[in-house]
């Protein structure tokens, strides 16, 4: 045996370091970021919610309530009444409000009126939470954050 091959056998393992959870998406993304994140993943939930609760819908009607749930108006409608709640912890808050508080881009049409700011914003911050949850991945607390959201804007029947 070569003195190599012994060495090599002889030599302590390297440690292997735990994965950290991300930092804070806050200190390197915008907050139009994490709103995007936010928005895809509270889409995706919201599809998923009305596949499993109506097997009968035609792609079209899936894709019509699923729209009722993702509107700025609905999003900021949710976000208010989860604020008026109580339940989003001091962090949560931070985001929402770092999020509504970013750049405003280009309104869509229908937002172009006299709350139309005040509720883009609003939902923006409410897109961010979802987005932070997911990048902090906090999947559990975001999954409770957007049903809280579909129990607020839909009621048993409509499902």
């Amino acid at each position: 045996m070569s003195s190599s091959a012994s060495s090599k056998s002889t030599a302590k393992p390297k440690k292997i370091r735990a994965v950290k959870s991300p930092k804070d998406p806050r200190r390197r993304c915008a907050p139009a970021s994490v709103a995007y994140v936010g928005d895809s993943v509270y889409e995706m939930h919201c599809r998923t919610v009305m596949c499993n609760h109506g097997a009968k819908l035609t792609p079209a009607s899936l894709h019509e309530q699923t729209q009722r749930l993702v509107t700025a108006e609905a999003q900021a409608s949710a976000l208010r009444a989860i604020e008026g709640m109580s339940w989003l912890t001091p962090d949560e808050n931070d985001v929402a409000r770092w999020g509504a508080n970013g750049s405003v881009g280009a309104l869509p049409r229908r937002l172009r009126g006299k709350d139309g700011v005040a509720t883009y914003r609003k939902a923006t911050g409410f897109e961010a939470v979802v987005g932070w949850l997911h990048l902090t991945e906090q999947y559990e607390r975001r999954d409770a954050f957007m049903q809280a959201a579909i129990d607020h804007l839909v009621s048993d029947e409509d499902l």
